[in-house]
């Protein structure tokens, strides 16, 4: 009679604090996650969103990669990444600015944005302190916008979803066929009503997937030129405070005259 293993009272332990191990996709979703929950969390620490080129350099040390990869891939994705990238149904850009945008200045980078409530879909920009969030249109699609100023960062994102590239060709081309078979089929006709068909599927197919990409690539290109005009916007704030000096208030002015 062959004797029970005991492979599994063997590796039945918990594994060692600090001794799990993640592939980098994992680790990379892992941080991610953390991020985003972390900045949703309204008490405990702060959330600064970005991370400086010299904290990534030192996560990449710490990781095992060698700086020289690390400096190949700032300098940019390669083709094959950016079209696997916008091959993705949710596209999210997402820009870093370092220093922070005043909330009087938000209008500096948002005003004529063209947003959807002509067509009742989204939502209309709305501003709650050093945020601005909501839906505007972009390649003939919506595209969730958020930016949020906080810490000495700014954080811009832009975010594009499938609903009208895939609405917009699967929906009329499924009717089509519909159609086109019914009134084939009325005139015994039935093989010319499935080529229609056919035809109709084939074109959403091929159509569906450039306007995706091309919503995200416009999502992608939003976010740089908002990233442009938010660094535009601080510059001149923060050189405006580099140059100006104390000036004492009146009232303070005044008790010194009085004692001189």
């Amino acid at each position: 009679m062959m004797r029970k293993s005991n492979f599994s009272q063997v590796y039945n332990h918990p594994m060692p604090e600090g001794r799990r191990v993640f592939s980098e996709e994992q680790a990379a979703e892992i941080l991610q996650r953390a991020a985003r929950l972390q900045e949703a969390e309204n008490s405990g620490t702060p959330y600064t969103p970005g991370i400086t080129e010299a904290e990534l350099a030192r996560i990449a040390t710490e990781a095992g990669i060698d700086s020289a990869f690390l400096n190949q891939a700032l300098a940019g994705m390669s083709e094959p990444e950016q079209k696997e990238r916008l091959l993705k149904f949710v596209n999210e850009a997402v820009r870093v600015v370092e220093g922070e945008l005043d909330p009087e200045d938000f209008d500096l980078i948002v005003d004529g944005l063209p947003t959807t409530s002509h067509n009742k879909m989204g939502r209309n920009l709305t501003q709650i302190g050093r945020q601005v969030s909501g839906t505007v249109w972009v390649k003939q699609s919506n595209a969730n916008l958020e930016v949020k100023s906080r810490n000495g960062r700014t954080r811009i994102s832009v975010k594009t979803n499938p609903f009208f590239p895939l609405f917009g060709t699967l929906y009329p081309a499924f009717i089509g066929s519909v159609m086109a078979i019914a009134i084939a089929s009325e005139n015994n006709v039935p093989w010319v009503g499935a080529a229609i068909a056919a035809g109709l599927i084939a074109a959403a197919s091929i159509g569906a997937p450039l306007w995706l990409k091309a919503t995200h690539r416009a999502g992608e290109a939003l976010a740089d030129d908002l990233a442009e005009k938010a660094k535009n916007a601080i510059g001149p704030l923060e050189e405006n405070l580099n140059r100006a000096t104390p000036v004492m208030s009146e009232e303070t002015a005044t008790h010194q005259d009085e004692r001189v």
